[in-house]
């Protein structure tokens, strides 16, 4: 009994996370944080990539 509560439970914050977030699943949620997640990583690489060059490029200045 208190599996299936749980799992009545579980499924009713899965409907209401799917609602809230505009009808996406929650797979769809992590696939989309995960993908924001490797953007934001590969922003940041550039990033030091860029910073590490003018860096170079001031030091024979």
């Amino acid at each position: 009994m208190a599996d299936s509560t749980a799992r009545d439970r579980d499924a009713l914050a899965d409907r209401e996370l799917e609602q809230a977030s505009g009808g996406m699943s929650i797979d769809e949620l992590l696939n989309l944080t995960d993908s924001y997640r490797n953007s934001l990583d590969m922003a940041n690489n550039a990033a030091e990539t860029a910073s590490g060059a003018l860096k170079d490029q001031a030091q024979h200045l």
